[in-house]
């Protein structure tokens, strides 16, 4: 049904809607494979939209990161993906996938200053000389 297309916007909602108290509890065993079915019910823009709404309810780094995929990959809305990502830059990987972001924009240069922005970040961070 989900790859026919054949399952009502409201279903999927109400889906979600429930299916989302087993993925908030964390503890089913089963988060992952929830997630991927969320994914591959949402085809329309409201549905990415009310994905992220429900994922922005939790605090968990993960969250943030599919927030920010369906921004980027899903519905390709660069300006929200950019605001997401740039108050999430905590990680090395954080500063790659923005480095990565601009150098398939064809931005090489902010590339650049971002990925020295992200050794800055991990000298003060460890303490460390590069």
């Amino acid at each position: 049904m989900i790859r026919e297309n054949k399952i009502t916007p409201e279903a999927k909602r109400r889906f979600m809607d429930e299916a989302f108290i087993e993925y908030d509890a964390g503890n089913s065993g089963f988060d992952d494979s929830l997630m991927d079915l969320f994914f591959e019910l949402c085809k329309e823009k409201d549905e990415w939209e009310f994905l992220v709404q429900k994922l922005n309810r939790g605090k968990s780094d993960w969250g943030k990161k599919l927030v920010m995929e369906i921004y980027r990959d899903h519905l390709k809305d660069d300006s929200r993906y950019l605001e997401e990502r740039l108050k999430n830059l905590q990680y090395g990987m954080d500063y790659w996938d923005l480095v990565q972001y601009y150098t398939d924009k064809g931005n090489e240069e902010l590339a650049l200053e971002i990925a020295h922005k992200g050794i800055k970040h991990w000298k003060r961070k460890t303490n460390r000389a590069v």
